[in-house]
């Protein structure tokens, strides 16, 4: 980063994560309606918890990047805001950020509640792996409480006062005291901080998918021993609905582990390299995940996107196809004759 970031960059940077948060409400908010309107073979419960999942990621990246407007300072372990609380300040903004953080950690918490809940509920009586309701309702809470939880601890027990981030910057970065000028400012001062940061995220990234992957794992076997029990049709329907559950969560996953990924990358930049136009561009992929979740959602579930084509009357191509059959019979017909 230069010695003073254009302020250029700030503009492209509003201009941008406004105009994704634009178009990611549209989309999500068609999703909301279809979910809660249109009935699908899963349960009312997990379809709930499905929306809820989903406009959890749609608030965190729109708060993210509309009403914070985070920007990412690289090679500093820290950030700036840049959106409608950019006037907030000390202890006031570390509580604004920690939202940010709140909300990102519970995404990857309710990816791995859905796939547990799953798998509980197609988990045959007599299981091993199968949970009495309360039991269930004690590891979900233990999954989102524990991830919250602990990021806001981390984050409140890193905090530093506008009086110690100017120190720290006279004495460690200074000829970035230019960023002095933001009122929300956000930085960690020691390197105890920082590495406790970034490790309950790696935890918290790494829990998240090691539940996920376990449930899958278990899902599948329980799936293989009902073979004789479930119907062929219903089997088939579970399996291949896990196996979508798995590659919706692949598809947002590069979203979700950008960020972390590049604060690790830090360590191998100078601070006297200009990463505006990476920052920008990364954080606005960032805060993106919404618009591709949604549509995933929607695109692969039957009832949904039937009922989208329906709702909105979408052509398919299924009735130009039909046509053309019908057009070929009647000229062999034709030909017979």
């Amino acid at each position: 980063m230069n010695s003073t970031r254009n302020l250029l960059a700030d503009d492209i940077q509003i201009w941008l994560n406004n105009s994704i948060s634009i178009v990611s409400t549209i989309i999500n908010f068609i999703g909301f309606y279809v979910i809660i309107v249109q009935k699908s073979r899963e349960s009312r419960h997990f379809a709930l918890v499905q929306l809820f999942y989903q406009f959890v990621l749609y608030f965190c990246q729109v708060y993210a990047g509309s009403i914070l407007n985070i920007v990412f300072l690289f090679p500093l372990p820290g950030a700036y805001c840049i959106g409608l609380l950019r006037n907030l300040s000390g202890f006031s903004a570390l509580l604004a950020f920690g939202l940010f953080d709140v909300l990102f950690s519970l995404q990857g918490a309710l990816i791995a509640v859905l796939m547990f809940m799953k798998t509980m509920t197609l988990a045959r009586p007599g299981s091993p792996f199968r949970m009495s309701e309360l039991t269930q309702r004690i590891f979900i809470s233990v999954v989102i409480g524990g991830s919250a939880l602990s990021q806001i601890g981390v984050l409140l027990a890193s905090y530093s006062n506008p009086t110690q981030v100017a120190a720290f910057l006279q004495k460690t970065y200074p000829n970035m005291t230019f960023l002095l000028r933001y009122n929300f400012l956000w930085m960690l001062t020691t390197n105890r901080h920082f590495v406790g940061v970034i490790t309950s995220i790696f935890i918290c990234i790494g829990l998240v998918f090691m539940v996920c992957m376990m449930s899958f794992i278990i899902l599948i076997f329980e799936l293989d021993l009902q073979v004789n029990t479930m119907s062929k049709s219903s089997n088939k329907y579970h399996r291949k609905l896990a196996n979508e559950f798995m590659s919706h969560t692949f598809i947002t996953l590069p979203f979700f582990i950008l960020v972390p990924f590049l604060i690790l990358i830090k360590f191998f930049l100078d601070e006297n390299t200009d990463v505006a136009v990476l920052t920008t561009g990364s954080f606005a992929f960032f805060i993106s995940a919404p618009i591709p979740s949604m549509l995933a959602f929607l695109y692969k579930n039957p009832a949904y996107r039937t009922f989208i084509i329906k709702e909105f009357h979408i052509p398919t191509k299924q009735k130009t196809a039909v046509k053309a059959t019908n057009s070929r019979q009647t000229q062999s017909r034709v030909q017979a004759e």
